[in-house]
């Protein structure tokens, strides 16, 4: 749960520093993988 948090706040901190939607596709990727997993493992 720590990672997808950490994502989730890289993902709010990349924001304010301009769009970048290519990050921001890969930013959500990793966080979905990681919510997948963590549904997997509960």
């Amino acid at each position: 749960m720590a990672d997808v948090k950490a994502l989730i706040a890289g993902c709010v901190a990349r924001e304010s520093g301009g769009p970048d939607p290519a990050a921001r596709a890969r930013m959500v990727a990793m966080m979905k993988a990681g919510l997948r997993a963590l549904d997997m493992n509960s």
